[in-house]
């Protein structure tokens, strides 16, 4: 027998399973909790201080898992560079983007690491670069927002059960971001951890299960908590000018309940650290024996343990390859352009199409859609007023517009709009707070029998005015570089709609309050 041959057959034994340090879980933990405030995990932010709070959550990772002595030129290169890259990425205006930033930040990080460390703060951005395709993805398949938003709906109901309180959440106060974050790292480390792993996998489980129901149940009763409070302290009436007056009462009432998400990446990060300090890794990722050799991937890592670069391919191509059918409609680099195009809008509009004149009292720009036709033939398009919605109207129209019907719809009307919309017609539907007064009510129900949508009967505000960083963008032409934070939509009073599976949302309210019934946008 050869000596090559015997040293194919020679089988060294597996390293010991090992803890992972501290430093590297705090690096992780870091690492979640700036994915967490990127999203908006975590409640109600101003954009900029949502970004600070990001960088701080970076440095503290970086602080943390600084490069070991042994990672090189090479190595602090790469860090420098990821660095510079994340910088330039949180620029951007999609949270997605900053997101994405923090997996590269976290990723450069490991990169430089070898064995256990390696492992943890790997598995940590790769968590964060999933929840980046997620919500990609959720932002262009419609379906998909449309079905997590039902499952933390489900989960909310759930808790309002136990907490004897109706709790309605949705995607962003429902956690979802979190429990796709511990999902992807509750599988890496059972992955990475030896066996027998049934019975620890289960109390893991058990315990974020108990986690996050314990969130939604106090999120639950955040109007109970807020009762307990002092009351705000405003302003004197000598001081009217003040902006406000700081206590710590005045601050719990203003995190309540629009924070409270900022309790689940608590939760969360207890949870992981211990998950991830009090367990043993395998360094190789194997449990079991296995052949020493190049055969068996010795290939893919230079001397001292330090990964090659196709070491970054293993781990992170399939999340690049989930990104790319995402992206290409995420970034689309088309423009919007009405010349030529024509827009039919019904004339019976609650608003109704009054125009400002000079000298004459001021008429509100919420009021009326007066200056509409004017906007449009300055974008290159003709506009024209159809009072009934004929078939010379809609034969050369582009889209039709009904913005806030309030007149009974006929018939012969309804067929007519909707075989054109069946035909390849556009049709846009603008629906206030529904009005029913002197003989005219809101009737866009009508027009979206057909559809997947429905207008509740309720009126819901932003929690800062015209939805201040109160919304969320998705992939659609239509909101395509509409910045949401500085009332780019202009809002002020909505209607929240009830969607089914075929319906494709543009755009979604995260941090509101809504009101049954009509009211309250005059009151």
């Amino acid at each position: 027998m050869t000596s090559r041959s015997r040293q194919k057959e020679e089988i060294r034994p597996a390293a010991l399973p090992t803890a992972a340090p501290a430093w590297t879980v705090v690096a992780a933990v870091a690492i979640v909790a700036a994915a967490s405030i990127a999203a908006g995990s975590v409640g109600l932010l101003a954009d900029p201080l949502r970004r600070v709070l990001m960088w701080v959550a970076l440095l503290v990772a970086l602080g943390a898992g600084a490069p070991p002595a042994g990672a090189g030129r090479r190595g602090r290169l790469v860090l420098a560079a990821a660095v510079l890259l994340a910088l330039v990425m949180t620029a951007a205006r999609q949270p997605e983007v900053h997101i994405l930033a923090v997996a590269l930040l976290g990723a450069a990080l490991g990169w430089i690491h070898a064995d256990v460390p390696r492992r943890v703060l790997m598995l940590a951005a790769q968590a964060v670069a999933v929840l980046a395709v997620v919500r990609i993805a959720m932002g262009a398949v419609s379906w998909l927002w449309v079905a997590a938003d039902a499952l933390m709906g489900a989960l909310g109901q759930f808790a309002g059960m136990l907490a004897g309180e109706p709790l309605d959440v949705g995607v962003t106060y429902g956690g979802f971001d979190y429990l796709v974050i511990a999902a992807v790292i509750y599988g890496g480390w059972l992955y990475g951890t030896p066996a027998p792993r049934l019975r620890r996998g289960l109390i893991v489980a058990a315990v974020f299960v108990a986690g996050h129901v314990a969130y939604l149940v106090l999120l639950a009763h955040a109007e109970s908590l807020r009762a307990l409070l002092p009351d705000m302290v405003v302003p004197t009436e000598n001081d009217r000018d003040a902006l406000g007056v700081w206590t710590w009462g005045n601050a719990a009432h203003r995190l309540l309940p629009w924070n409270v998400p900022l309790l689940a990446m608590l939760i969360y990060g207890v949870i992981l650290a211990f998950m991830l300090r009090w367990t043993a890794w395998l360094p190789d990722g194997n449990a079991e024996e296995r052949p020493a050799g190049k055969e068996h991937g010795q290939r893919w890592r230079l001397p001292g343990g330090e990964a090659r670069p196709v070491d970054w391919v293993r781990s992170f191509g399939p999340a690049a390859l989930a990104l790319l059918l995402p992206l290409l409609g995420w970034l689309a680099p088309g423009t919007s352009d009405l010349n030529g195009k024509t827009l039919v809008a019904y004339e019976a509009s609650a608003s109704g199409w009054l125009r400002p004149v000079h000298g004459e009292m001021e008429v509100p720009a919420d009021e009326s859609f007066g200056m509409l036709p004017v906007l449009v033939k300055s974008l290159g398009a003709a506009f024209v007023r159809s009072a009934d919605l004929a078939p010379s109207d809609l034969a050369d129209a582009d889209a039709v517009l009904l913005l806030h019907p309030d007149r009974p719809w006929q018939p012969e009307q309804l067929d007519r709009l909707w075989d054109y919309v069946r035909g390849g017609g556009s049709l846009l539907v603008a629906g206030d707070p529904r009005v029913a007064q002197r003989g005219a009510a809101s009737s866009f129900d009508e027009a979206l029998r057909p559809t997947a949508i429905t207008v509740r009967d309720d009126t819901v505000v932003g929690h800062q005015p015209n939805w201040q960083d109160g919304l969320q963008r998705f992939s659609h032409p239509t909101v395509t570089g509409v910045d949401g934070g500085a009332n780019g939509f202009g809002f002020r009073y909505a209607s929240s709609l009830r969607l089914g599976w075929s319906a494709r949302p543009m755009v979604a309210g995260r941090y509101g309050y809504g009101i049954p019934g009509a009211d309250a946008a005059i009151t």
